[in-house]
């Protein structure tokens, strides 16, 4: 069978950005609190995986049946799908390495000579609050306009509970404790989040969130490689394994079944884990339907050159205007999630019951082609650079409720696959839960969870 030609080249570039970021900033000793590195990871899982499989000779596409299926079909949707994510990349690489620098020194005044002395009760705080919000609250107030996205960001607030709690054992020297976290890290999030909704995509971000924060601080670094490609592999075996069960684990959870029975249904799945196997069709097919997002770009460039109806910019500002609260404004038309937009610009229409988005690649190209890509991927590097590194500078300051105002909606960010009005409104619900939830733990923990500042030396 004929493999899209370019694939290998750009797999190769794209590996290679990634080593050039993480090794830059390694050396400047700005290794930020794992932000970059979970969004180049989250962007590889989205692209990089899917283009990967297409190069294998031995994969055979057409076990692909939603998009071989369909009457437009080519393999250059991969091709060119991949070929402006590795823009996009490239982009982010600049950003973050030269941009993002020069914007931190005209603005950032530092002041060295402040540290903090925070309550180490702070992280069982947050996770206690984090579970309260995303497991309680959420299914019975998620119908009520502007709390459904602010409980919902619960869960980031778990994770952010979870690793200040690892970056405080690891502070102390205990390296018992330190384990015990990283044990309640991977027990807890991806398997709380399977039980109660069906979905292990919102508790493995939120645990892939934990692991590049631990990346960023945990020494020595080759032990950090090594253990990051191994996670890798035994990532993508569970996740095969959970998408060949992940309808019969969906039909027990929203069935109404018991705790018990939904623990065990997920159980059961962990037991017969598949190691992954790149000869095995089944397991790339896996791959290559949920984890390339380049065949949804592909198809909008081809959409688009017949019709050339770009956005415009309009999504963009849909984002924006979206960050005004519906409690406030009833009538907005914009609303977050669904695969309109999708559909829209590309002409791919999604079955009942499943949801794609666009994604960051293919929203900014159907706004302004590939300029759009390279302009929004240079800002995206910025960004998240700006978020990561001030983190960072709290984070060893002592000043832990600081740094969740920059950790915590910096995970916003890492949502590559959802449409730019997704991330603004959780971005925004991420801001107000951070005011909300500091000024409910003064109001009930005193000034024992506000930060201490220390008299300068």
């Amino acid at each position: 069978m004929q493999r899209p030609s370019e694939l290998v080249p750009w797999l190769i570039v794209w590996v290679a950005v990634i080593i050039i970021i993480v090794f830059v900033r390694w050396r400047r000793k700005v290794a930020g609190a794992g932000l970059v590195f979970a969004y180049l990871m989250s962007l590889s899982l989205s692209h990089c995986f899917g283009a990967a499989v297409y190069s294998f000779p031995w994969y055979d596409y057409r076990l692909n049946y939603l998009f071989y299926s369909h009457p437009r079909f080519d393999l250059r949707w991969v091709e060119n799908g991949f070929r402006l994510s590795a823009y996009g990349i490239i982009a982010f690489g600049v950003g973050c390495l030269i941009l993002a620098p020069i914007f931190i020194h005209f603005f950032h005044h530092q002041k060295k000579s402040i540290k903090y002395l925070p309550d180490p009760r702070l992280p069982t705080a947050y996770i206690f609050t984090g579970f309260l919000f995303y497991f309680v609250l959420l299914p019975l107030l998620h119908r009520i306009p502007s709390l459904s996205a602010p409980l919902g960001g619960g869960l980031s607030l778990m994770a952010t509970g979870i690793g200040l709690g690892l970056w405080h054992a690891w502070q102390l020297g205990n390296k018992r404790k330190f384990k015990r976290w990283l044990i309640l890290s991977l027990a807890s999030l991806p398997l709380f989040t399977l039980v109660g909704h069906g979905f292990m995509s919102f508790g493995s971000s939120a645990l892939f969130a934990v692991l590049a924060f631990v990346a960023s601080f945990y020494r020595p670094r080759w032990k950090v490689v090594i253990v990051g490609l191994l996670s890798i592999y035994v990532g993508l075996s569970f996740f095969v394994t959970y998408m060949r069960d992940r309808s019969e684990i969906r039909e027990v959870v929203w069935g109404g079944e018991s705790i018990s029975r939904r623990v065990e249904r997920v159980f059961k799945t962990i037991r017969t884990t598949e190691p992954f196997n790149i000869y095995d069709q089944d397991q790339l097919w896996r791959i290559d339907w949920r984890l390339n997002q380049n065949k949804f770009v592909g198809a909008a460039v081809d959409w688009l050159s017949d019709k050339r109806e770009f956005a415009h910019g309009k999504t963009l500002i849909d984002s924006l205007v979206v960050l005004i609260p519906r409690v406030i404004w009833h009538e907005k038309a914009t609303k977050a999630g669904g695969s309109e937009l999708l559909t829209r610009y590309t002409g791919i229409r999604i079955a009942g019951g499943t949801t794609w988005e666009m994604g960051n690649v293919m929203e900014f190209y159907v706004n302004f082609g590939v300029v759009g890509v390279i302009g929004g991927f240079l800002c995206l590097g910025v960004l998240v650079t700006v978020f990561d590194n001030f983190a960072r500078e709290c984070l060893l300051q002592g000043d832990w409720l600081r740094f969740t105002f920059w950790f915590l909606p910096g995970l916003s960010l890492m949502q590559v696959e959802n449409n730019l009005i997704e991330i603004t409104s959780t971005m925004g619900a991420s801001i107000a839960l951070v005011f909300f939830v500091s000024r409910l733990l003064r109001r009930f923990g005193g000034r024992r969870f506000s930060a201490k500042v220390e008299s300068p030396a």
